[in-house]
């Protein structure tokens, strides 16, 4: 897997931009503010439908209603040509090969990335939204129906904390939908629990032997899915939704009080131990760094090993500039092995790897 080319139109600093990317190593370099993260944040938007540091809106430049991203990929040994229409007030739009297609999912799975970023350490040290949000977007690029489900899951969500809401201080509201907003968010809440309980088993026996690699050591490292309710999410799915009916049920009245639902994956937790500890709190930051390497290797692995496209382009965000010789080597060590692999660094001398590379020098939305 592999981006040939790469093309944006009103797209943060970049008011047009057309790029021709190869095999290998590629290093984007520059000084901070430029465009540099700018660039490769376009090319992992086009796997996943969101961007890894804020939200889809903020893409189009200030002064522009729509941005555009157009790639050309090469994905066994098929070129295509992805369309992405980022809009302001209007739904977003996809393109394939030329043709507009009316489902998301059409384009989904077809480049497939993985970003690792300064960020990463959220993924230890910040609140379940962004674990949550690693698990999502991984599961998007190996099962596109995924995102489908995601979507219908937010949908009934806003329409059933809207009705809750209605509702709220007022026991003559009708609430005889609620039964069927209970009902769509139950079923979508097993689709989206049981997808994560997967991804889950799968990564961590991968998540085991990176951790063990980079720091050296043999600490016992634990990922799991947990929620408010002690609900066993290891059941079989009819049981789930039995015990998620009993469970919203039983939070009827906290729900009408505080006009929110309090039940279902949207308030999860993806808990992470090390050696019994929560690693949020007790893991040291050398820990939660190869904590966090851990998880982000293991998810191109996943794909690699699963995905139809095989090994996903490696994108590499300013991340050497944050950590110590050994999780450098460590990570320098894994992606030299990919197809290609996407580098950003203020200057060349932060990237500790001495293969060939072809270099482009970023400044003020033009490229070198």
């Amino acid at each position: 897997m592999r981006v040939n080319s790469l093309s944006l139109i009103s797209y943060r600093n970049y008011d047009q931009l057309d790029l021709e990317l190869k095999p290998g190593i590629n290093l984007f370099f520059g000084k901070n503010g430029q465009g540099k993260t700018n660039l490769v944040e376009a090319i992992s938007f086009c796997s996943t439908l969101s961007s890894h540091r804020s939200p889809n809106s903020s893409l189009i430049a200030s002064d522009k209603t729509t941005a555009s991203i157009g790639t050309v990929i090469e994905n066994n040994q098929k070129t295509l040509r992805l369309g992405v229409e980022i809009n302001k007030d209007a739904a977003n739009r996809f393109s394939l090969n030329g043709n507009i297609v009316k489902r998301s999912s059409e384009i989904l799975g077809l480049l497939t990335s993985v970003i690792f970023s300064p960020e990463d350490i959220d993924l230890i040290r910040r609140d379940p939204q962004t674990r949550r949000s690693f698990l999502n977007n991984l599961g998007i690029q190996l099962k596109p129906a995924y995102y489908k489900t995601l979507q219908d899951y937010d949908r009934v969500l806003k329409q059933r904390n809207a009705l809750l809401k209605s509702a709220r201080g007022k026991p003559n509201v009708d609430l005889s939908t609620l039964g069927l907003w209970d009902e769509n968010l139950i079923d979508l809440s097993v689709k989206i629990i049981t997808a994560r309980e997967e991804l889950i088993t799968k990564l961590l026996p991968l998540i085991h032997k990176n951790y063990d690699e980079i720091s050296s050591t043999e600490n016992r490292v634990l990922l799991q899915q947990q929620n408010n309710f002690e609900i066993n999410y290891q059941q079989s799915a009819d049981d789930l939704k039995k015990s998620l009916q009993q469970t919203i049920e039983t939070q009827r009245h906290n729900e009408l009080d505080r006009g929110v639902t309090l039940v279902g994956p949207h308030r999860d937790e993806m808990l992470i131990t090390l050696n019994g500890l929560t690693a949020k709190e007790h893991a040291s930051q050398g820990e939660a760094w190869s904590l966090a390497l851990s998880l982000k290797i293991a998810s191109a692995e996943l794909i690699s090993k699963v995905s139809d496209t095989g090994q996903p382009v490696m994108i590499l965000d300013d991340v050497f500039s944050v950590l110590d010789t050994t999780r450098r080597n460590a990570l320098t060590s894994f992606v030299t092995g990919y197809e290609q692999v996407l580098i950003t660094a203020a200057v060349e001398q932060d990237v500790p790897i001495e293969s060939a590379m072809n270099k482009f020098s970023i400044s003020g939305g033009q490229v070198e």
